[in-house]
């Protein structure tokens, strides 16, 4: 059947219940069966006693990890304790958010990785978008200054601040004045005079002092997030700091992850850093993704062969791989393949 994006059979297996591209039938399971009628969804109305519904969410949770949880020690841990002591406390859970918060310390007991709790009927605030300049504002007085264009390295063209674009002449430590001709004051953060205008064409009014006299306007494309300029000039600031003091001698390299980013920053920063005598790997705040066995691999290639050339130094192959030593910088703050990351590391260095 086409369209089809999942089924449930009952306990018989001689129904289904399918999904059919956001809507619900039930089926006969036989050659040739066809959707006739949908299930009028729409009009299903169910009462619903929270209480005891949490109760019985609580218990399958206990039950599901008692059962399927990798240790049938359950890591030495009380099981039947934990249920008994979190039971306790769901009885004076008000909200979804308190049994979430209480399900995510009883699972907590086991002190495990990957296992998650989250979801549900949680109470969600209403968001607006923000625009940003990728800049630090600086108060000063009644208005705020420049006080820092964020930039990334020289090479990134990925992304940069509106203020460093070509034609724009916003210099540090001027003042932003206006968005769009509403003032822009010390008495509330600069956000607020830019919600909702995320990647929208603003206008700025600046001056180099405090005052709407002789100011100057300039129109420019805010940003929708300032997390990637960011990310990329906090890492240029590190090589940076690792270039200067070994006066160029040995290469700084940051893997975000061990997903497909991690494995896209592994080899664009690994390739300029193959003239390096030595290596900084810094995998802190690492968010995990795959099994990282690939990125050691790349690591640690060793020199195969040099080829001669007349002039000039040999080539050593594979190309773009540095040979010499290699330290790693971890801290607490990486998990799952975050964590396998550096053990693998340790194992092989």
């Amino acid at each position: 059947m086409s369209k089809v994006n999942n089924y449930i059979l009952n306990y018989n297996t001689d129904k289904a219940l399918v999904n059919a591209a956001g809507k619900y039938a039930v089926i006969p399971v036989s050659e040739n069966a066809k959707i006739d009628k949908m299930v009028p969804v729409a009009d299903m109305v169910m009462q619903i006693d929270p209480k005891q519904e949490w109760k019985q969410m609580f218990n399958d949770v206990w039950r599901l990890e008692r059962d399927y949880f990798y240790d049938a020690n359950m890591h030495g841990v009380n099981w039947v304790g934990v249920k008994e002591k979190y039971g306790k406390l769901l009885e004076s859970a008000l909200t979804r958010e308190d049994v979430n918060y209480l399900i995510g310390e009883m699972i907590g007991e086991l002190n495990s990785s990957h296992t998650y709790q989250g979801g549900g009927d949680l109470e969600r605030q209403r968001k607006s978008n923000v625009g940003y300049l990728g800049i630090n504002w600086q108060a000063d007085g009644e208005y705020y200054r420049v006080g820092k264009i964020i930039r990334a390295g020289i090479w990134d063209a990925e992304v940069h601040s509106p203020l460093d674009i070509s034609g724009i002449n916003i210099p540090e430590g001027n003042y932003i004045l206006a968005v769009n001709g509403i003032p822009i004051k010390t008495d509330k953060e600069p956000y607020a005079a830019f919600a909702m205008l995320a990647d929208k064409t603003v206008e700025i009014t600046y001056n180099t002092k405090p005052d709407f006299k002789d100011a100057k306007t300039a129109i420019v494309n805010t940003l929708s997030s300032e997390f990637r300029l960011r990310y990329l000039n906090w890492i240029d600031g590190m090589r940076k700091r690792v270039d200067e003091a070994t006066h160029g001698e040995v290469g700084y390299l940051f893997v975000p992850s061990t997903g497909i980013d991690g494995q896209n920053e592994l080899v664009r920063q690994l390739n300029a850093l193959s003239d390096k005598k030595a290596l900084i790997v810094d995998e802190r705040f690492n968010n995990g993704g795959q099994i990282p066995d690939r990125f050691i691999e790349l690591l640690n290639r060793k020199p195969l062969v040099f080829w001669a050339t007349r002039d000039g130094h040999p080539w050593h192959w594979p190309p773009n791989v540095l040979f010499g030593p290699r330290v790693m910088l971890i801290n607490g703050w990486s998990g799952s393949g975050g964590d396998a990351f550096p053990y693998y590391f340790k194992k092989e260095n």
